[in-house]
């Protein structure tokens, strides 16, 4: 008997070195340049901002723990494509929304479309539809696009009407919340 539960004992040890201890998330973005990424989630009620990755095999690697899958984002800083130029301060694009949990997950896409990007592993984010998701993107994209476009042909002191509309797409395509 007591053989018995050493070699239980060893087998629990043994698998317990295989487990994922936190996550692990593996970005590789086409058009990449000198951008800082960054990753944000919650933990606790605490807002967590990551920068900090490895580089290995082409892939950035942020690893961490968090204690249940939690709603992150992954946006990239310096990015031209990802922000609009105002005269006080820079207004960011949308980021890629995706859950963050205690596994491998990997995202691959365009840098200048990171919101776009394609999120495979972890569990929640098989259980969150990818045509739900991929409709989402599509609708951020198209608010983002839309703002881009009316800040560009806006003139100071002119018709503000093109604005005004690019942030009520943006506001609808979110759901009305603000």
């Amino acid at each position: 008997m007591k053989r018995y539960f050493i070699l239980l004992l060893l087998a629990f040890s043994l698998l317990n070195c295989y487990a994922q201890e936190g996550f692990t998330l593996k970005v590789k973005l086409d058009n990449f340049k000198d951008y800082k990424p960054y990753l944000s989630y919650g933990v606790d009620g605490k807002r967590f901002m990551d920068t900090v990755y490895a580089t290995e095999n082409g892939w950035m690697v942020f690893k961490g723990k968090v204690k249940e899958p939690t709603y992150a984002r992954l946006s990239l800083s310096g990015n031209p494509e990802l922000f609009i130029r105002m005269a006080k301060h820079d207004y960011p694009g949308p980021a890629l929304n995706f859950f963050l949990s205690n596994e491998e997950i990997k995202v691959t896409g365009n840098a200048d479309k990171i919101y776009m990007a394609s999120v495979e592993g972890g569990a929640v984010n098989k259980d969150w539809p990818e045509t739900l998701r991929a409709r989402q993107n599509e609708l951020n994209g198209q608010s983002w696009e839309a703002l881009k476009k009316a800040y560009h042909d806006f003139k100071p002191g002119g018709d503000s009407t093109a604005l005004k509309k690019a942030k009520k797409l943006e506001n609808d395509n979110r759901g009305g919340a603000q």
